[in-house]
């Protein structure tokens, strides 16, 4: 049975499959077995962990690892807890919906200034990525200098629940990404010497 594409639903909580010619599989998504954990000791291989409540850690990352924590209310880094250079970890919120048993976005609002909203509107303006929607080959392009401190631009591409699709680095102003086997809306984040561009994308 062929699939034409799956897509995570945050709206009622379910994951979708559009299968060909029999119609659409939903199913709720489930929260994970432990409601808080605690991660000690060092790392020897890549590690996602998530709680639906909190996770606690003061371990240690060497270099070449990637760590995720995803934590329904709290990720504390305890005294101890270090990420050596080349390691990469991501700690993020999304709590448990109860009612859809699922992880779901928490809508964060803060207030903006004036000057806040200008430069959000001039980051968005600075990147493109085109074609939008597209198959997984796009173009990434970011209107702006370049510091000859910071040679080196990153652009990762996550998808909704902030899994990393693709990431890398690259020089200039634009660069070309070829992302398989993923459908639907993702982020593309471009790093440029410390400040941050987002642009949302389609993948079809």
């Amino acid at each position: 049975m062929n699939s034409r594409g799956i897509a995570i639903c945050y709206s009622n909580n379910t994951i979708r499959n559009g299968l060909n010619g029999r119609g659409t599989w939903e199913h709720g998504l489930h929260c994970p077995p432990y409601l808080d954990l605690t991660a000690s000791g060092t790392y020897v291989a890549d590690d996602y962990l998530e709680a639906q409540q909190n996770i606690s850690s003061n371990a240690i990352v060497p270099g070449g690892l990637r760590v995720n924590y995803r934590a329904g209310n709290e990720v504390h880094l305890t005294p101890g807890f270090h990420a050596s250079a080349g390691s990469r970890v991501h700690a993020f919120i999304h709590p448990c919906d109860q009612s859809g048993n699922s992880f779901k976005p928490k809508q964060l609002i803060l207030p903006v200034r004036a000057t806040d909203e200008e430069e959000m509107e001039q980051s968005a303006a600075e990147l493109s990525v085109y074609p939008n929607p597209n198959d997984g080959s796009f173009t990434v392009f970011l209107d702006t200098s370049q510091d000859p401190l910071c040679p080196d631009r990153w652009v990762t591409v996550v998808d909704a629940t902030g899994r990393e699709l693709l990431s890398r680095t690259f020089r200039g102003n634009m660069t070309n990404m070829v992302v398989h086997g993923f459908h639907g809306l993702a982020l593309v984040i471009v790093r440029n010497c410390g400040t941050l561009h987002s642009r949302k994308v389609l993948i079809e």
